[in-house]
């Protein structure tokens, strides 16, 4: 009998916890494309980044900050880790 009760406490608290609303997708902000910015004006893609946050996005290898790019096609603008 404690069996089934605990079984059912474990699946209950399962569902509470896969149905919370901090656990889903949709609360991060959407992944952008991150650029390096070279000093010649010119921009290498490297990963995907999120336009808000708080610790700057930057590539896996060299560590350079990463930027989106704006209207005129420039890598001005900051990313953050996603």
């Amino acid at each position: 009998m404690k069996h089934i009760f605990l079984c059912i406490g474990i699946f209950g608290a399962a569902m509470l916890a896969a149905s919370h609303p901090g656990n889903s997708q949709s609360d991060q902000p959407p992944l952008v494309q991150g650029w390096i910015s070279l000093p010649n004006g010119l921009c290498i893609a490297s990963i995907s980044c999120a336009s808000t946050g708080s610790v700057f996005c930057t590539a896996p290898t060299g560590g350079h900050r990463l930027y989106g790019k704006d209207q005129a096609g420039t890598c001005t603008i900051p990313l953050y880790r996603p």
